[in-house]
């Protein structure tokens, strides 16, 4: 059973003469365990789709199947569920609350589910230690480098033990080495059995995924595993 699929997926904006296609016919799948990479220049469609992923907004045309459930018919109530049980979101500027310290900047996804305070600050310091950040806890984001908050975002997309990691843009903002250093953190999560889907303009990020997925004026056009000759999808409709 694959864990996602997308089929003919289609996302329009406004109305009439209006009317902006974000993203047109796109189809694949995804296998549970994969760390995909999907690349495409500014304005392609790539960060509508991951939204579409992770159920933040909802295809116009198509289906979306989660673990084979047709999820395009879900009410908005039953979709907020299934992301916050799901799916974990990673962005570029990092998304952290600036007066709220680091722990609870971590614990924010699990105000959502029925634990106790002293089980949500325990489940939120010991995926803090994994990251590496059990000595800023009690730290603001300000204080923390920009490296350090992609790796406080990583926590809170994780804490509640998602399945699906999202991220968009995460090493954007970041230099080199601190790049490779977060990149690094989403392997290790991968290797542990996460799903990892990326959005990056950065060829050597995607590059360490293990496919490559690439969108173009809204049509995802090849899907390519690093490494290896490019594999050309059939080519879709206007």
């Amino acid at each position: 059973m694959k864990l996602l699929v997308l089929e003919e997926v289609a996302k329009n904006y406004g109305k009439g003469d209006a009317l902006v296609p974000a993203l047109r016919n796109i189809s694949f799948s995804v296998e549970r365990g994969e760390c995909i990479a999907i690349m495409g220049r500014s304005g392609s469609g790539k960060s509508t789709l991951l939204n579409i992923l992770g159920t933040v907004d909802e295809p116009t045309d198509g289906h979306y199947y989660v673990n084979d459930k047709d999820i395009t018919t879900y009410s908005e109530r039953e979709r907020a569920a299934l992301r916050n049980r799901m799916f974990g979101f990673v962005v570029q500027d990092f998304a952290l609350i600036p007066y709220q310290t680091v722990l609870q900047n971590v614990m924010i996804p699990l105000e959502y589910a029925s634990y106790s305070r002293k089980k949500r600050i325990e489940m939120a310091k010991n995926i803090l230690t994994q990251v590496g950040l059990q000595e800023k806890i009690d730290t603001y984001p300000s204080k923390l480098s920009g490296g350090q908050q992609q790796r406080v975002a990583i926590a809170r997309a994780i804490v509640n033990n998602a399945e699906v990691i999202l991220c968009d843009e995460p090493t954007g903002a970041l230099d080199y080495t601190t790049a490779q250093e977060i990149m690094d953190i989403f392997l290790k999560l991968n290797q542990e059995g996460k799903t990892i889907i990326i959005v990056t303009h950065d060829r050597e990020i995607a590059n360490k995924c293990s496919r490559i997925i690439e969108i173009k004026d809204g049509r995802n056009t090849t899907t390519a595993h690093p490494d290896s000759q490019t594999d050309t999808l059939p080519s879709q409709g206007s």
